[in-house]
């Protein structure tokens, strides 16, 4: 099939940014509360990571040029920024506006904090450029952009020696540099976006690999069996807030992502080629972006809601605000700046 038909991997982005949701719940609203946590979902973004890097791959192997490597890096940048940016200001605006509403600030302090926050605005909060991040979890759709434009560069540089040589020394230098210094701030939180994207990147030629094999009825069964096995392990040990380190989390999720991209077992046959998995996968974007402010305004404006309410209620608001931002992005944002091309994609 078709890699735009494998919406199992849409179904997933859905599925993982839900767990986010909750497990940041867990840890603004109830992490103090006593409540016991049971759902964590931080360690959910290597998924991310790791597609992204495997798209990037692909794009450059179908518009593959060695003419200008500078402008080829800089014209996919753009490209990832272009649609990524909308969600990121649309998020970053909703919970500077739920934030400042909730504190009570004032017109002039909140004119203050936002020009202090004048580079999260414009994309670049993983930078650690901005005195406020009014939006924390945006720093990873920030460093996803850049990241992109240094990763994409190397590769039309170089293929061979990326691959070969600077996509392993980068990822294994990252976890040592990860595991002394933690990765929530900047330069960290960068380093951790090209080591993730780099093994997504490193993903794609093992995908290749195993869609080039011809599958038997036993290797089918197999893949088949590791993506039940897989997919209850992650949702198992999210439920009981197992916490592993990052690196092993990041090992299962990068061969089930594996799985999900070869699309040759017997279980994604099940539910792929999906109008309603497309759906979830797009919306999955804008609910990243958009949860945490409905996070801080159902507990400002509820603060009694017991841990069960809050968790269907944040899921329900974010899902209903990611609607709208979806519909906003396709017929108001995208027809200004790309007109033409909109038009043909909606026929």
């Amino acid at each position: 099939m078709k890699d735009k038909k494998i919406t199992t991997i849409q179904l997933w982005k859905f599925l993982l940014v839900i767990g986010i949701i909750i497990g940041n719940v867990n840890n603004i609203v109830w992490k103090n509360s006593g409540q016991k946590l049971i759902f964590t979902g931080s360690f959910f973004i290597s998924f991310f990571m790791f597609i992204s890097g495997y798209y990037l791959v692909k794009h450059y192997k179908e518009n593959k040029s060695k003419s200008n490597p500078s402008l080829n890096a800089w014209r996919y940048a753009l490209s990832r920024f272009s649609y990524i940016y909308p969600a990121l200001l649309g998020g970053t605006l909703f919970v500077f506006i739920i934030k400042n509403i909730t504190l009570g600030t004032s017109i002039i302090d909140t004119g203050k904090y936002f020009m202090n926050s004048i580079w999260e605005f414009i994309g670049l909060g993983s930078l650690g450029l901005s005195l406020n991040l009014w939006n924390e979890p945006l720093w990873y759709l920030s460093a996803l952009i850049i990241a992109s434009l240094i990763l994409y560069y190397i590769l039309n540089k170089n293929e061979d020696l990326f691959v070969g040589i600077l996509a392993p020394v980068i990822i294994i230098l990252s976890i040592y540099l990860i595991n002394i210094f933690g990765s929530s701030t900047f330069p960290f939180n960068l380093i951790r976006i090209i080591s993730g994207l780099s093994m997504g990147m490193l993903l794609y030629y093992l995908t290749e690999y195993f869609q080039k094999k011809k599958f038997n009825e036993t290797l089918t069964m197999i893949f088949s069996i590791l993506h039940i096995l897989l997919a209850m392990f992650l949702i198992y040990t999210a439920y009981k807030g197992i916490i592993w380190s990052e690196d092993t989390h990041a090992l299962f999720i990068f061969i089930f992502c594996l799985i999900l991209l070869v699309n040759k077992d017997y279980v994604g046959a099940l539910y792929n080629d999906s109008k309603i998995c497309e759906l979830l996968g797009r919306l999955a974007l804008y609910m990243f972006s958009c949860h945490l402010g409905f996070i801080y305004f159902l507990n400002w404006a509820f603060p009694k809601m017991d841990y069960s309410a809050s968790i269907i209620f944040n899921i329900l608001f974010t899902l209903c605000w990611a609607f709208i931002m979806l519909y906003f992005d396709d017929y108001v944002i995208k027809p200004i700046f790309k007109k033409k091309e909109f038009k043909k994609n909606i026929k």
